[in-house]
């Protein structure tokens, strides 16, 4: 008699997981690196603001790593974010100058209205938040 078959995982459980295990400390750290980003973005302070550009992309690739469970994230809202973060990042480590570092933000444009896609997406699928 085959022993019967582990039950899969809710993706509530897979978020759980996800967001409790090796991922965690991968996404705090990008989520703080987007919210310097996101403050030196409104200061106008471009030296803070570029120096924060360009240290994005480690804790990016790094969250990158650990990949969000397609159920809770079907459309792939994390991936966007961390993607456009590491191009931001990337583009703010060859500027050079006040029009390059404001050029180093394009990839940026859209953050907040994926953040709050990825927000609502979410709580739809997991009915939990971001973090």
């Amino acid at each position: 008699m085959k022993p019967a078959a582990a039950k899969p995982l809710t993706c509530v459980q897979q978020y759980a997981r996800w967001r409790h295990g090796p991922a965690r400390a991968a996404g705090k750290k990008f989520i703080s690196a987007l919210e310097r980003v996101d403050k030196a973005s409104s200061s106008q302070d471009i030296p803070v603001l570029a120096s924060a550009l360009r240290k994005a992309g480690k804790p990016a690739a790094t969250a990158a790593r650990f990949p969000m469970p397609k159920c809770a994230d079907p459309k792939g809202y994390w991936e966007q974010l961390i993607t456009r973060v590491r191009a931001a990042s990337d583009n703010a480590r060859t500027a050079r100058g006040l029009g390059a570092i404001l050029l180093a933000l394009v990839p940026l444009k859209g953050e907040p209205g994926i953040e709050r896609k990825l927000a609502a997406e979410l709580k739809r699928t997991t009915g939990k938040k971001v973090g």
